[in-house]
């Protein structure tokens, strides 16, 4: 900094000072700017710059050189992404002219969980999905990992809470999707395909689901499926949800699941209470509290639990980062409290900007 522009640096902090007890006074801002700032206090040498002091140089240093090299790398692998949605979706639809913005997208991230008497070191996380937005109505080509129908209900609710070690390892799965509609209520679809493994195994499912308006504030969503996995036998799943907005941004779900699981010869459910509000543009706080149980031996909860996600989008609309701390009282434990706490940060890689709060 040359010896001009620290003088000038100095004036402006002793305009400041001098206007600060103007301004205590309750005197209009910019009256108090006027009055106490003339063109006659100034000198004249305040206004002019030489032609060094007008531009910075350029700062070359090994983080700027980085952080320039991963987002042009994300946007790069971003468009890959997009390019092949698009080529795919043009293939099968048979059709020349594709939507240009399908939602396929690639999540990586590296997660820590740690909990009492158990720390995990930093482990890498992956899934994707694939859309065929043109194909939507004819069959839709579905590409997905670790669906909720092939893992245990508890696992599927603290979903979030967990690191990829810690998930039930169900591989990669491929489907063919028709959606229909019944009555123009219900929206219907029925997938048939295999699970991307050697020996390939076949699966079916169907899902059902509808929502309306009951009161003038709440809401209700039903959601209805079947299946059937080579390997894990048949299942029926039932879930119900009661949500709402209040006026000071907070939104409001209560859920309950039952589902059936025919190989184990038993019922799981669940039902949690959970809050969402967006703290600003780019933080999310959802609180959540909820039961866990089974059928057998006899209708029972298994644990109880609660926990507090706060998500925070670190850049544009593609990193983000979160912290869950949770408390879990299980039955094995006698219901003693389990307290935990999971970091999180993942990298979208997508073409368009996608709602990634809740994937």
């Amino acid at each position: 900094m040359t010896s001009t522009s620290i003088r000038r640096l100095g004036l402006a902090c002793s305009l400041v000072i001098t206007l600060l007890p103007t301004l205590a006074k309750g005197q209009d801002g910019h009256d108090a700017i006027r009055n106490e700032l003339s063109i006659d206090r100034l000198p004249p040498d305040f206004y002019d710059f030489k032609p060094d002091e007008r531009y910075s140089p350029a700062r070359i240093s090994v983080w700027q050189d980085t952080t320039d090299w991963l987002i042009d790398e994300h946007d790069t692998q971003s468009e890959r992404i997009r390019s092949f949605g698009n080529w795919l979706d043009e293939r099968l639809s048979g059709e020349t002219a594709v939507e240009a913005n399908n939602e396929s997208y690639l999540r990586l991230g590296l997660a820590s969980h740690w909990e009492k008497n158990q720390t995990s070191l930093i482990k890498p996380e992956a899934r994707f999905r694939l859309d065929l937005p043109t194909v939507r109505r004819k069959f839709r080509l579905v590409i997905e990992n670790n669906p909720v129908e092939t893992v245990p209900l508890a696992q599927q609710e603290k979903d979030r809470q967990l690191t990829q070690p810690q998930r039930t390892d169900t591989g990669s799965f491929g489907a063919f999707r028709y959606l229909m509609s019944l009555a123009n209520h219900w929206d219907m679809s029925t997938d048939i395909g295999i699970r991307l493994r050697i020996p390939p195994e076949p699966f079916w499912r169907a899902r059902a689901r509808r929502g309306w308006a009951i009161t003038p504030e709440w809401d209700l969503h039903l959601e209805e499926k079947l299946y059937a996995f080579t390997g894990k036998g048949w299942g029926a799943s039932s879930w119900a949800g009661f949500s709402r907005e209040y006026a000071n941004g907070w939104h409001v779900l209560s859920a309950t699941e039952l589902r059936w699981v025919d190989r184990e010869g038993r019922y799981e459910w669940s039902h949690t209470v959970q809050g969402e509000k967006r703290l600003n543009v780019r933080a999310t706080l959802v609180p959540r509290v909820g039961i866990l149980g089974w059928s057998q031996p006899s209708w029972q909860a298994t644990s109880y639990f609660t926990d507090m996600t706060y998500r925070y989008r670190l850049y544009k609309t593609w990193l983000y980062g979160e912290i869950i701390p949770a408390l879990d009282f299980q039955r094995d434990n006698h219901f003693h409290a389990n307290p935990s706490i999971t970091m999180r940060i993942e990298v979208f890689f997508t073409g368009q900007e996608l709602n990634t709060d809740n994937r």
